[in-house]
């Protein structure tokens, strides 16, 4: 019996799994920096911005494109923001709410807190 069950799961799978790589859609993001954005921007460099003020009062939730909340990102005055430009990619459909035209820029952000003068990672969003 338990290997009946280990060999329906196996076969099971062996039929899902090519069936869950076809139907995802493949998305290339343009590594070409589109003609309305800033020519000097590099999608392979860190920028790295100091916060020197942040209202600490109210937490930054982070929506979805369907505006469900993902979680909190927060920073102080003294910490960070490290962002990475992973590319442009045309607007998602479910993304209504947003004013940017296609191609956007998407990238990977870090929220880094300055608690009592040491720098610590609070939140990281990828490919956002």
């Amino acid at each position: 019996m338990k290997n009946l069950k280990k060999h329906t799961y196996i076969i099971v799978s062996l039929i899902l799994l090519p069936l869950l790589f076809l139907s995802v859609q493949s998305v290339r993001a343009d590594t070409s920096i589109p003609d309305n954005y800033n020519k000097n921007l590099d999608l392979d460099q860190l920028y790295v911005y100091n916060v020197n003020a942040w209202n600490t009062t109210e937490s930054l939730e982070w929506l979805d494109f369907n505006w469900s909340p993902t979680g909190y990102l927060n920073t102080t005055p003294g910490g960070q923001l490290k962002i990475n430009l992973t590319g442009f990619y045309n607007k998602d459909p479910g993304d209504v709410y947003n004013l940017f035209e296609s191609p956007m820029p998407y990238m990977n952000i870090e929220f880094i807190e300055n608690r009592s003068r040491v720098l610590v990672s609070n939140n990281t969003r990828l490919n956002v």
